[in-house]
């Protein structure tokens, strides 16, 4: 599943990037989150025993997964049908995520480290979006 799919994704990056920002920013985000969801995942499946590790690395899977999938729903059912610009929910998507990883992070009193990389790579990962989207 993880092959098909990203072979889906890579086939179908070019024609998406020519379509516009928006596209190259989604896409170029996913780069990231798709990655971080299956290392989270692998981890989770690998600490199972160890209890605490397991649920935290559960939560950051899920939060990796909110906007892909979120935010497609939203578009599918929301802003197509009514003719709004796609924009509208490429950035909520990704403040709802920074804000799920904050207040992860924050009740864990930031002792677990895989949440300050998964905050930080995100960070890090959109800002290097909007610079290759709208400055390369």
């Amino acid at each position: 599943m993880l092959i098909s799919t990203l072979t889906l994704f890579i086939s179908t990056f070019e024609t998406r990037v020519d379509q516009g920002a928006i596209f190259r920013l989604v896409y170029l985000l996913d780069l990231f989150l798709l990655p971080s969801f299956v290392i989270f995942m692998l981890l989770a499946i690998v600490n199972r025993k160890h209890v605490m590790q397991h649920i935290s690395y559960v939560v950051l899977a899920t939060i990796m997964l909110l906007p892909p999938g979120l935010g497609r729903l939203i578009y599918g059912v929301f802003l197509m049908p009514l003719s709004l610009p796609v924009r509208l929910f490429f950035e909520p998507m990704v403040t709802l995520t920074v804000g799920s990883l904050l207040y992860f992070g924050h009740r864990q009193h930031w002792h677990f480290r895989p949440t300050k990389l998964a905050l930080s790579g995100l960070c890090v990962t959109t800002a290097l979006c909007y610079v290759y989207t709208y400055w390369l």
